[in-house]
């Protein structure tokens, strides 16, 4: 049973990050449910890296959270820009 409970939090964490940087970001593209929850997870792992490297791990919840959510709207930029390419070709 707490391996069910792990999961879905891990999935909800990631959607909640992932729909925050897609609120951040505006693109014409609206990922899918799963899309979003990639781009949730990729920001966490990210972004958590990033603020362990930038703040030498000091780093509160809320600047921790601010640099997950930014690694996600990078990753929507960056894969968006690569679809709008493949697009055009």
């Amino acid at each position: 049973m707490g391996l069910i409970f792990w999961f879905a939090a891990l999935v909800i964490g990631g959607f909640v990050i992932g729909l925050l940087a897609r609120l951040v970001v505006k693109t014409p593209h609206k990922p899918a449910f799963f899309e979003t929850v990639l781009y949730g997870w990729g920001g966490w792992l990210l972004g958590s890296v990033a603020a362990a490297i930038l703040f030498r791990g000091s780093a509160n919840s809320l600047v921790k959270l601010a640099t997950e959510v930014a690694a996600a709207a990078l990753l929507i930029v960056i894969v968006t820009g690569r679809r709008a390419k493949a697009r055009r070709i």
